[in-house]
Order: C-alpha cells, then structure tokens, then sequence
C-alpha cells in the first residue's frame, strides 16, 4: 500500500470517482520476540474504505491480501 498524506487523502474524498482505502494499524506481541520477550510491534489489521464523505467501511485484513497486486508500482521480489 502506497503511503497516503492528509492532503490527499482529503482530495481523493471529495473525488466521486475515488474511493480511498486508509490502513488500519494495530498493535500485536505476537510478530517479533527479543531476548524471549515478546516486542510490542504494529501490524495492519485492515483497512478502512471512504468514498464520497459517506460512512467508511471497514475491510478485514484476510480480505484484502490481492490488493497489492492491483498497484502498478508494486515489485515482486525474486528468491
């Protein structure tokens, strides 16, 4: 997912033909360990989809795994 300031984030939610995905960030220990200890890291759970200043809708991260291949800017990387 592309980084996303206010600027444009505001601009794309007056766009009628925009509709703008905003991350959801949640904290886990579950992801990294340090010395045995779990580390409090952040993860996105989700996402949170705007269109047109209406309610936003939220999307569970399972659900929106394809998503990266949908931005042409992303690069696979080889093993």
């Amino acid at each position: 997912m592309e980084p996303l300031n206010m600027q444009r984030f505001v601009a794309h939610c007056n766009e009628q033909a925009k509709t703008v995905l905003l991350p959801s960030v949640r904290t886990t220990t579950r992801t990294w360990k340090q010395n045995g200890e779990p580390q409090l890291t952040e993860e996105i759970d989700g996402l949170f989809a705007f269109k047109l200043k209406e309610q936003s809708t939220f999307i569970p991260v399972d659900n929106v795994e394809g998503m990266r291949w949908l931005n042409p800017v992303f690069k696979r990387i080889s093993c």
